[in-house]
């Protein structure tokens, strides 16, 4: 039933009516994946992106999830159908994981069932359908406590390698901020398993410390090239208000239980009115069901039986007070914890909350029917539903609510649909005894609630539905056809871009530079949370959703960025207050030239020049930011020669230069570490030129060039990792063989 769920709620997507990707999803996820499947279906490792940012990493800013293993979809079936058929699989994922350490926990089959529901179905899930990364990290979490449980109860290799092994799916899943949020389930798990129970001691920290170490080699091949670049990319020096931005605001906590009390976003169903909260609806959304909150208060009761409920409901405390951000001075606290301070949009990890709620439901399913601890259970359970009930007549009249709340119908929607679940929660737990076929008849009942409330207050309702494109676009757009960019040349002579320098008109046409990408078309901006701060900060101040906040540093007389960059088409504001328009203009420098000459300057005065605050003729002279002593011999400025590339795959590129003196060949290209060179065969290196673009030092004659992009940190991790799955198989066999034989 946890597995079927997905399938009937998704059905139209399963019938190919339907793409679940609404809005970064479509415009960013679905690429991304395209992308990487056609490099690998030519037998490369898709470790670079040639199309967007002007060229920036792919493997190693990980939302690509190029090492995921369900990706591989994307080689083998149409895109539309890959894409559907693995965001329900996080779906079935997560629910099935949450029954399995649900039943693990409490032992009864349909609380478990109750617990796979009320996670696999949890407002988190349906919310960030357009965060697939983010989806399938999250959907891994609770197979890695299903999996601690399991090492806990009799710790061996094996079940070692199972705990390492689905921490290390959460990171190759392609969301770091889930990755974090994992290690936060577990380490909190393990150190109050150890303050509450004393009989353990400190073996469940010790064994959750092992559990990270394994998760962490096997993902290392994914680890370590992200972190190679998180130094240099625009998330390097995240401020406090930037990393509590998106933070849920103790006035918006009514949103747990009533999801859709500030409106919705989009307009669905009876909730017609716009979203009036802060920041977005998605990320704030945390509803796990009323019904689901009404059990979970049951299973808290049981609290002096089984300890790990301690341990459950500290799992879902810590991450709500992470997930309030600057709301309590624990936001500080987060912040300043290695990691955390780098992540932006705190409200998601409200998915540690809603799995802590799920697991205590099943916790209360099967406590409600019990002699022991039934009345307490089943009274518990009462009292949370009349709260919720108390809840919704009052906190729609409170001040800081009062001012995002909804009115007329919205509202009575909004209210009474949470309400009733929770009296039916309430009636049903109340109506539970010991005789075991009531209790089986109460208890599947209270399942078939669970997810209709899921669904009903708030699935059906969200983003994923509403705010996904149609199939004809998706097809139009996949076959390169019918994106709002136009006239915009391909591959004439070399490589030619597009520049989006709008600020207050439309986004359309910086939000499809990816989806340009799949018909070949090549942009200055881009979008990912990784993209490099120094060529955002030449390309204009450009921020990672490839906004520029300073295009006349562009467009300003002198300035050379455009044609370094070989922008061939500009889509600017209208002078007139009219929608963005869009011009052509010539492209002033060639894909590869050579010059004569290498200035060495601070980076300031290299930008002060590109920008055409200072005299500069790119095709004389090649500024350097950066050493480079092989650069020392050109020294006469002036073109020195021509070069042609010959060929050319993501990541990869073959030129042949005639040169008449000492130079510097230049590449329209966006400089990134990482890129190595050759000539004729002897290594060279790849500096930066002009503050944006690639410069390699030649001498005077002809040279066969061959630049070639080896990701940071790539062949370190693949070799922790496969060391690591090593040194598991290999302890597995040791321990085989010393274990006495069976009698």
């Amino acid at each position: 039933m946890v597995a079927a769920a997905p399938l009937v709620v998704f059905a139209e997507a399963l019938a190919g009516r339907r793409l679940l990707a609404p809005v970064d999803g479509y415009q960013h996820y679905l690429p991304l994946h395209v992308l990487a499947a056609r490099v690998l279906r030519t037998g490369h490792l898709p470790v670079w992106n040639p199309f967007t940012f002007s060229g920036y990493p792919l493997l190693a800013t990980n939302q690509a999830a190029v090492f995921y293993p369900p990706n591989l979809a994307f080689v083998v079936f149409p895109a539309m159908v890959a894409n559907n058929g693995v965001v329900i699989a996080d779906f079935v994922i997560a629910g099935t994981g949450a029954f399995l350490v649900s039943k693990r926990l409490c032992g009864d089959a349909t609380g478990a069932m109750v617990s796979g529901l009320a996670f696999g179905l949890s407002g988190f899930m349906f919310a960030h359908v357009t965060h697939q990364s983010m989806l399938a990290s999250v959907a891994w979490i609770p197979w890695v406590l299903w999996a601690y449980e399991r090492l806990r109860e009799r710790a061996t290799v094996a079940r070692l390698a199972v705990a390492g092994g689905a921490l290390a799916f959460v990171a190759l899943a392609g969301h770091s901020q889930m990755f974090f949020l994992a290690l936060v389930v577990i380490g909190v798990y393990g150190v109050v398993l150890t303050i509450a129970s004393r009989r353990e001691r400190w073996r469940p920290p010790l064994l959750a410390c092992a559990t990270v170490v394994v998760g962490a080699g096997l993902s290392a091949v994914q680890l370590l090239p992200t972190a190679s670049i998180v130094g240099i990319s625009d998330r390097s020096k995240l401020d406090y208000a930037g990393a509590t931005s998106y933070s849920l605001p103790l006035s918006h906590t009514p949103l747990l239980v009533f999801p859709y009390l500030f409106g919705n976003q989009p307009r669905s169903g009876p909730f017609t009115t716009p979203y009036a909260g802060a920041w977005e609806l998605r990320e704030l959304s945390g509803y796990v069901g009323a019904a689901a909150l009404v059990l979970a208060a049951a299973g808290v009761a049981g609290w002096r039986r089984d300890r790990r409920i301690v341990a459950l409901a500290a799992v879902g405390g810590v991450s709500l007070l992470v997930a309030l951000g600057r709301s309590t001075p624990f936001g500080h606290v987060t912040y300043i914890l290695p990691i955390a301070g780098h992540f932006r949009a705190w409200g998601r990890y409200l998915a540690g909350v809603d799995l802590a709620v799920a697991l205590l439901a099943g916790y209360g399913v099967a406590m409600i029917g019990t002699i022991e601890d039934g009345h307490r259970a089943r009274r518990a359970a009462v009292a949370c539903a009349g709260a919720i009930v108390l809840a919704a007549a009052v906190v729609s009249r409170i001040g800081p609510v009062a001012r995002h709340a909804v009115h007329g119908t919205p509202r009575a929607w909004a209210l009474l649909l949470p309400v009733g679940a929770a009296i039916a929660a309430g009636v049903l737990a109340s109506l539970a005894s010991a005789s075991r076929s009531r209790r089986r008849l109460v208890a599947g009942a209270i399942a078939a609630l669970v997810a209709v409330d899921l669904v009903v207050s708030f699935g059906w309702f969200a983003e994923w539905r509403s705010a996904s494109p149609s199939v004809g676009s998706v097809r139009a757009a996949l076959a390169g056809r019918g994106l709002a960019l136009h006239d915009v040349p391909h591959v004439v002579a070399g490589i030619e871009r597009y520049a989006d320098l709008s600020r207050a008109g439309s986004r359309v046409v910086r939000d499809q530079a990816d989806l340009a990408a799949l018909s070949g078309h090549h942009s200055v901006n881009g979008f990912d949370p990784l993209a490099p701060r120094d060529y955002l900060d030449a390309a204009g101040h450009m921020s990672y959703f490839g906004l520029v906040t300073r295009p006349d540093e562009l467009t300003r007389p002198g300035s050379h960025v455009l044609d370094l960059l070989r922008v061939s088409v500009v889509v600017d504001d209208d002078p007139a207050g009219g929608p963005p328009r869009q011009w052509e203009r010539a492209t002033a420098l060639p894909e590869v030239f050579v010059v004569g000459e290498a200035a060495h300057a601070s980076r300031r005065s290299t930008l002060d020049a590109v920008h055409g605050r200072l005299p500069l003729r790119p095709d004389e002279t090649a500024m350097l930011d950066r050493r480079c002593d092989r650069c020392r011999a050109a020294r006469a400025p002036g073109p020195a020669g021509s070069a042609q590339v010959t060929n050319r795959r993501a990541g990869a590129l073959d030129i042949d230069v005639a040169a008449d003196r000492a130079g510097i060949l230049v590449l329209s290209q966006a400089w990134f570490p990482g890129w190595h060179a050759s000539v004729d065969g002897r290594p060279a290196p790849v500096t930066r030129v002009d503050g944006i673009v690639q410069g390699v030092p030649i001498g005077a004659g002809r040279h066969y060039v061959a630049l070639r992009y080896r990701a940071p940190g790539l062949r370190t991790g693949a070799a922790v990792s496969a060391a690591t799955a090593i040194a598991l198989a290999l302890a597995a066999v040791a321990s085989a063989r010393r274990r006495p034989p069976v009698r």
